[in-house]
């Protein structure tokens, strides 16, 4: 199940969301996805600061609730089994 968590403010508008990853070559898998798909304006990779349970995750902005949605419900988008195709691409 991914792991995810956004910032709103205080309109309710999101600002950022995170994902969180326990190793960096699954962040750097998906996060190549979110922008290759522009799914995303910006994204980057870096030690988790947010989602402390990780070791990594990726801040991005400008994440449309319709992917996120997508990813909690593993709809169209079962990230535990992209990230393990891209790794062994890799």
């Amino acid at each position: 199940m991914p792991h995810l968590a956004t910032i709103t403010n205080p309109k309710g508008e999101r600002h950022t969301s995170y994902f969180g990853f326990n190793s960096y070559q699954e962040a750097k898998a998906f996060c190549q996805y979110l922008t290759k798909n522009n799914l995303c304006s910006k994204a980057l990779i870096r030690r988790s600061q947010r989602l402390v349970s990780y070791n990594y995750e990726i801040k991005a902005w400008g994440v449309g609730s319709n992917i996120l949605v997508r990813i909690l419900n593993q709809i169209d988008l079962p990230l535990i089994h992209f990230v393990n195709q891209q790794v062994q691409v890799s």
